[in-house]
This record gives C-alpha cells, structure tokens and sequence, in this order.
C-alpha cells in the first residue's frame, strides 16, 4: 500500500470512528428535568414552624380540579379536598367554608400566605400546601394543624427546586388542600351545660306533645 493509499484509509478510519462517536454522544442526550435541588421542610412555614414533610413531583396540583398524585404515596390519598388556589395572573379563590387564604409574592420565588378560620370553633386540619414551577410541584404537608376560631395564622414560602436549566424558577401555581378537618371536644366544664341544654328542649317538646295529643281527645 503506498503512502498516498494509506493516508487515504486513516482519513476514513477517523470519518468512521468520529460518526460513531457522534452517535453514541446524541444516544446519550436526555431532556433534563426539573429537580429537587435544595427544597426542604423549611422552605415553607406556618407560625413559624417548618412543614412536617415534602414531596416532590412532575404532577402540577392544578390539574383536574387539584390532583393529590404528587404527594399521595408520601401524604397519604384519603380525604383530601381542595380548600383554595392561585394562579400568577389571578386572585385567590377559596373553595372552604370554614377556612380563608392569601398568598403574596405570586409570580416570584417567595412570599407571604395566611390561613384564617372564619368559624366561632377551633379547628385542627392535615394541611398541605402545594406549589407548583416549571413543571414541578413541591407539596408541603402540616400534620394536624390547628387554628382557634377567628385566628389568622401567617407563613412564609419559597422555591429552591431547580427547573430544566438548574435555575431556580418562578411561582406558576398554588394549591390548599385539607383533611381530617376537626372540632375539639368541649371543655369537661361544658359538657353538663350541654346535657341540661338538651335535656329542657327534650321536656319543651314532650309537654308540646301532651298538649297537642289532650287537645285531640277533648
């Protein structure tokens, strides 16, 4: 083989072997995703106090009227209702009778949010808030919360997931979801007050009846 001739084949052979390469380098391209970066428990308050768990996930709680998926098998699937949501561009809406919400900062990375118990009882809840960011979501549960009757209780919130790019990305939505919503037990104190209560209705309506059955008889 003269020199020209195996010029000619190492041409080839490195042609061939950088295709092959190329290849191999384009198989291994995968779409980035979000990721969990550094969200944790903290990353949203209530009264001060940290979550009590997270769950990270691709489901925007959004979806369907709030779907639970992204934090079920972590939270739990049973009971949960959707008590409010916000949207970047829109006001709050709150879906509960009991409970009102606000939230600032939409649109941002951080913010501000309350939850007020419009009723005359106190109430204990499993509360989770789930915010959603490019294409994640990050549900933040408070087990067994509790808010007194008329008290507004305030948080805090922040993002610092990582989105495709390793940024962190902006608000898009927000989701309230409760469970398990309950009244205390009355005071022992209470309780007699109670059971005399009824117990005069129970004689107003039997001497109503004695003098509606006398009347049928005269």
């Amino acid at each position: 083989m003269n020199h020209s001739t195996m010029t000619k084949a190492l041409l080839l052979c490195a042609l061939a072997a950088g295709t092959v390469a190329h290849a191999a380098n384009d198989s291994k391209q995968v779409v980035k995703g979000p990721k969990i970066g550094k969200a944790s428990v903290d990353d949203v308050k209530l009264d001060k106090f940290d979550a009590d768990k997270l769950a990270f996930s691709t489901i925007n709680p959004m979806q369907y009227g709030g779907n639970t998926a992204g934090f079920a098998n972590v939270f739990g699937t049973n009971d949960w209702e959707v008590l409010g949501t916000q949207e970047a561009r829109t006001r709050l809406v709150d879906s509960s009778d009991l409970f009102d919400f606000t939230f600032t900062g939409a649109g941002g990375t951080s913010g501000t949010w309350t939850i007020t118990n419009t009723g005359s009882r106190n109430a204990v809840l499993d509360l989770t808030v789930a915010i959603h960011a490019s294409k994640a979501s990050t549900a933040f549960l408070f087990d067994d919360q509790a808010v007194a009757a008329g008290q507004t209780l305030n948080g805090t919130w922040q993002i610092e997931w990582l989105n495709g790019g390793g940024q962190v990305p902006g608000f898009s939505n927000v989701v309230f979801f409760g469970r398990d919503v309950a009244a205390p037990v009355p005071e022992p104190h209470v309780l007699p007050m109670t059971v005399a209560g009824l117990a005069v209705l129970g004689t107003a309506a039997w001497r109503r009846r004695g003098k509606g059955n006398a009347g049928n008889v005269a």
